[in-house]
């Protein structure tokens, strides 16, 4: 029996005392197909061999069901929805509903006519629910123990982690329930299991210094059993058996024993594998004092890995593990002079978080880009996961996903968009190509060719392969979406959910946010309101510990904008900042990412005073802040500063979104310039963009109406055809150019505020009352207002009256603007 889908190349027994458990003795043995109970119930951690044992009842009542009885066999896996909207009975009617292709996602509904589908059974159904606990409540526990009373064709295999109530001895005679103490291996299985890895255990054999200690603290968990003997049956093929298997029952032991040096030695060199095991690793990691942690910081950042996924531990909690990581590792890599390579390269990389996370993104990157530095002279790692040396292969760092995770983060978050893509695409590139597989959903360009020879130096790393190729693609599609390419981020975005559907996998911790993120992102491009709110939903529950807060609010402050305009986004924004700045004490990395986004938002309703006081705060010499610079002195009016100043960012060394800022303003410059060649130059170019990259939310940062103009003028010339796009932008986010004034217009204007009535306007500007109307109608028009007060309003925005008193602060502005020059990575809106 294969004890579990986390242990490499685990050796399979059979266990006929579980199945006579299900079918009773004499059937089983008989070969029968007769359950002792209608709901089996496989209820232990991971690492217990669960699944395999399902597998085996399943083959097991499909071989002895008579051809008559046509048994059909439907498995449902919690974890991982058909659809990402489908609750838990709408799953269970996908998988017993055979035209179900077009039925609705109504969690009523769906429970009604699985109830009365059961209830009308003519044939033997075993519906298999996997991953349970991710939907066990105590409502869906009893509508199982009803739905099995209600069918009598019916039998439910039920495979969780844990149960709300479907344990409870009061349903005893209802439910089988099998456990670990049934589950873990007796004396006998643990020695069949020994034979088969090539180990002497047991009575007349050598004693194993170590091995005897482990299997006793293992107490027949399969995978920590498996564990300690794949690694004695492997001490005589390596030098060092530590650095390549996966050993959590050692770790465990040297945790019990407070060999702490032992086990962050085991720890570093297994990082990964050891916290793929979950509630099992952290259960012995918080037997860790604090103390200890910081002693071995190793073991503070496996703790801060595993609880930052438990929502019941507080944010208080997780920032004081992570300064015992961070201050640990610090201490150790000023004191270990010598330290081994995998120590050395996990210090370093707890360094690094610990910077990202108190949002220092500098010092952050620098230590990724020595990481990955590091990981090149050592183990020669190439883009596409290969090595020339035995590194990866044997377990090296090079072959730790979590190591290559945080680098394509940090990368990120830091804005080096091309240290993340690296990085990431050697965590996928290692990944994909596990033994007989084939990447899922085919290639991309620059995401595939990579030769399927790594699948054993996977296992060895990890053999969550899918786990992990899902983080991958999950950072790949918002490192791609966020440099402005959508398609590519879709395609990749695409590729992931093919993998979920197939594998049932989940992405490690919070890795999957990144591609809700980037889900986020595109529905705000394609105006889906359903996918935003889908996407934002998942991602709520953890808002007070994910880093890439702002660019939730981003996505969300867009789709207003979208809906509503941009004066309904503004406040949205700076409310969703100021929250969270509160939470948090303060916006860390982000400071400057935010305030380039409020400068755009502010330049195109026409607040000029507040995007000018904004921009003196960022360096001028930053990419970005010349594109806003350039921006408001196009809505400003000033089409030839606007051209100029555009005309100076040349199209190397920008990303895409940049480009397409560059492209729109070059166009709506040159064309208010006369310059029709370069206007209809620029135009086409940018077309092509928007073509390639499915970039048309862009269109939403220029002035509406001048860039139609010239659209119609290229379309007209046969230079190109942009207007269907140009006209598809919603009314409320079109853009509005507001004409210069002129000095009467000026004077006129301040005559609003101090002389609102004409007559006493025309005394003070000593003109007649007719010019005065006429100048003031002249402002409302290149205002575009309708009024006194809105135009009161508008021009205090735009600085062309004196702003009123301060009142309290409310929202943040650029505080951490200083340190943009730092980051390339703030994409416009």
């Amino acid at each position: 029996m294969r004890t579990s889908s986390t242990t490499a190349a685990a050796h399979l027994i059979d266990r006929p005392r579980l199945r006579a458990r299900v079918f009773g003795a004499g059937e089983a043995a008989a070969g029968g197909s007769r359950w002792a109970a209608p709901l089996v119930l496989l209820n232990a951690p991971g690492g217990y061999g669960k699944s395999t044992l399902a597998a085996q009842l399943r083959e097991h009542a499909r071989a002895a069901g008579a051809p008559a009885d046509g048994l059909r066999v439907r498995t449902v896996r919690c974890a991982a929805p058909d659809r990402p909207t489908d609750g838990f009975w709408c799953r269970v009617r996908r998988h017993l509903d055979d035209d179900s292709v077009s039925a609705g996602r109504d969690e009523t509904v769906a429970r009604e006519w699985v109830f009365a589908h059961v209830g009308g059974l003519t044939a033997p159904v075993l519906l298999v629910l996997e991953n349970y606990e991710r939907v066990s409540e105590e409502e869906t526990d009893l509508a199982l123990l009803e739905l099995c009373a209600i069918g009598r064709h019916l039998r439910l295999l039920v495979i969780a982690r844990g149960v709300r109530v479907l344990d409870d001895p009061r349903y005893a005679d209802r439910v089988l329930t099998i456990g670990t103490a049934e589950l873990a291996f007796t004396e006998a299985e643990t020695q069949e299991v020994a034979v088969r890895c090539g180990v002497e255990i047991g009575p007349g054999a050598p004693r194993i210094p170590g091995v005897d200690e482990s299997l006793g603290l293992a107490a027949g968990w399969p995978l920590a059993t498996v564990t300690v003997l794949q690694a004695e049956a492997q001490e005589g093929e390596h030098a060092d058996p530590l650095a390549h298997t996966e050993l959590l029952a050692t770790f465990g032991a040297h945790i019990e024993s407070a060999a702490f040096t032992a086990a962050e030695e085991v720890l570093a060199c297994g990082f990964t594998a050891i916290i793929d095991q979950g509630s099992a690793s952290l259960s012995l990691i918080r037997q860790v004092p604090d103390e200890a942690l910081f002693a071995y910081p190793t073991l503070a950042a496996a703790r801060l890995y595993l609880e930052f996924v438990d929502a019941t531990v507080p944010p208080q909690r997780l920032w004081r593990t992570s300064e015992l990581m961070y201050t640990g590792a610090k201490r150790r890599l000023k004191v270990d002079t010598d330290p081994r390579r995998e120590l050395l390269i996990a210090h370093r990389m707890l360094e690094m978080v610990g910077e990202r996370l108190r949002g220092n993104a500098p010092a952050a990157l620098a230590i990724a880009l020595d990481i990955e530095t590091r990981l090149l002279a050592g183990g020669s790692v190439s883009a596409h996961g290969d090595s020339d040396t035995n590194r990866v292969r044997h377990g090296g760092p090079e072959a730790q996903p979590v190591l290559l995770e945080e680098i394509g983060f940090t990368a990120f978050m830091a804005g080096d968009s091309a240290l993340a893509r690296r990085a990431w695409q050697r965590l996928e590139a290692l990944m994909r190509s596990k033994p007989g597989g084939q990447p899922a959903g085919g290639g991309l360009p620059g995401y595939g060719g990579v030769s399927p020879a790594h699948g054993d130096e996977v296992s060895r790393a990890t053999s969550r392969h899918a786990d992990w190729q899902l983080a991958a693609l999950g950072g790949l599609s918002l490192v791609e979406s966020n440099e402005g390419d959508f398609s590519l981020g879709a395609r990749l975005l695409a590729r992931a959910d093919r993998l979920r559907e197939e594998s049932g996998a989940q992405a490690p911790a919070l890795a999957w946010v990144n591609g809700e993120i980037a889900r986020a992102h595109h529905a705000y491009q394609h105006c889906d309101e359903g996918k935003l709110h889908e996407a934002v939903s998942r991602i709520s529950p953890w808002n007070d510990r994910i880093e890439q807060w702002p660019m939730v609010i981003m996505a969300q402050s867009e789709h207003l904008r979208w809906v509503r305009g941009v004066d309904w986004a503004i406040p949205f924004l700076r409310a969703g900042i100021t929250q969270v700045e509160n939470e948090r004490h303060g916006v860390g990395v982000w400071g400057g990412y935010l305030a380039l986004y409020q400068v755009m938002l502010n330049t195109t309703l026409g607040n000029f005073d507040v995007s000018r006081r904004m921009i003196a705060a960022l360096p001028a010499d930053n990419s970005y802040v010349q594109i806003e610079q350039a921006r408001l002195a196009l809505f400003s009016g000033d089409n030839v500063r606007a051209l100029l100043g555009i005309q100076r960012l040349g199209p190397a060394g920008i990303n895409l979104r940049q480009q397409m800022d560059r492209l729109l303003i070059a166009t709506v410059a040159a064309w208010g310039c006369g310059s029709v060649d370069e206007a209809f130059a620029s135009l086409r170019d940018a077309c092509e963009l928007v073509e390639r990259c499915d970039l048309s939310m862009m269109l939403r940062t220029v002035p509406f109406e001048p860039l139609a103009e010239v659209a119609a003028a290229a379309r007209e010339a046969g230079a190109c055809d942009f207007t269907a796009l140009i006209d598809s932008v919603p009314e409320p986010a079109r853009c509005i150019a507001r004409a210069s004034l002129t000095g009467m217009e000026r004077r006129a204007l301040e005559t609003m505020v101090s002389h609102p009535a004409l007559a006493e306007a025309a005394v003070e500007l000593d003109i007649a009352q007719a010019t005065v109307k006429r100048h003031r109608l002249a402002v409302y028009r290149k205002l575009r207002v309708s009024g006194r007060e809105e135009a009161i309003v508008q021009a205090t925005r735009m600085g062309l009256l004196p702003a009123p008193a301060p009142r309290a602060r409310v929202a943040p502005g650029p505080s951490s603007a200083d340190s943009i020059g730092e980051r390339r990575r703030i994409p416009g809106g």
